[in-house]
């Protein structure tokens, strides 16, 4: 069951096309990636799928909510509320009763059981203050997980904590996600479901890192590795 399509999707920016006649199927519960270079219209088809903004030309369908996590994830935080108030932010957004069970349960997913919930979320470390967006995200429960460059400031070591985390939203909480990077040697663990774009083009899709038929690829592959 697909819970995303885009038929001859375009985007375009003032002069210039971000997206260039996209068409995307992406299966409910799937974990796909979407790599590229700078420029090459990752983060549009992110931002859509979000419904941040809106296709200039072509059909977009999406079959549910869906909540999109930045690298920038400090910004996305008030740096006045706790720990527990983030989370509770939730709750007055959808005029819902909050959950403390609940909020327990999700820090303990996402390895914040052990953090004081009323010091100030600014005192979180980096690697902690992207586990609390992430927690909160789930709270709100979406169909569809977007992580646009979501762990790149972070080390190795806590992007692969991440990773962890993102593997189990898809499979004890059976989300959609959308992963994007430039960082390949990521992918290894994560999906082989690969989605490559050039200049607003897909040019391929597939498990790349086990072989890639597209010039481009090889190349990408050759300058990440």
């Amino acid at each position: 069951m697909k819970i995303i399509k885009f038929s001859n999707v375009y985007k375009k920016f003032e002069s210039k096309y971000a997206l260039k006649g996209i068409d995307l199927e992406i299966k409910k519960n799937s974990i796909v990636a979407i790599i590229g270079e700078s420029g090459s219209g990752k983060s549009t088809i992110g931002k859509i799928i979000s419904g941040l903004i809106l296709p200039t030309k072509g059909e977009v369908e999406i079959s549910g909510k869906s909540s999109m996590i930045y690298q920038e994830y400090t910004t996305s935080i008030n740096p006045k509320f706790s720990v527990l108030e983030v989370l509770e932010e939730v709750y007055r957004i959808k005029k819902c009763s909050i959950d403390m069970e609940k909020i327990h349960e999700i820090l303990k997913f996402v390895s914040l059981n052990e953090i004081n919930l009323n010091m100030n979320s600014m005192l979180l470390s980096g690697g902690e203050k992207q586990r609390l967006v992430i927690a909160r995200a789930i709270i709100y429960n979406p169909d569809i997980f977007v992580f646009d460059e979501a762990i790149s400031s972070l080390d190795m070591h806590l992007q692969l904590q991440i990773i962890d985390i993102i593997k189990g939203i898809n499979k004890e909480f059976g989300k959609t996600i959308i992963f994007i990077t430039h960082n390949i040697e990521l992918l290894k663990n994560l999906t082989e479901d690969i989605i490559v774009l050039q200049k607003g083009k897909i040019v391929e899709r597939g498990n790349i890192l086990k072989e890639s038929k597209n010039e481009y690829t090889k190349k990408l592959l050759n300058i990440w590795r």
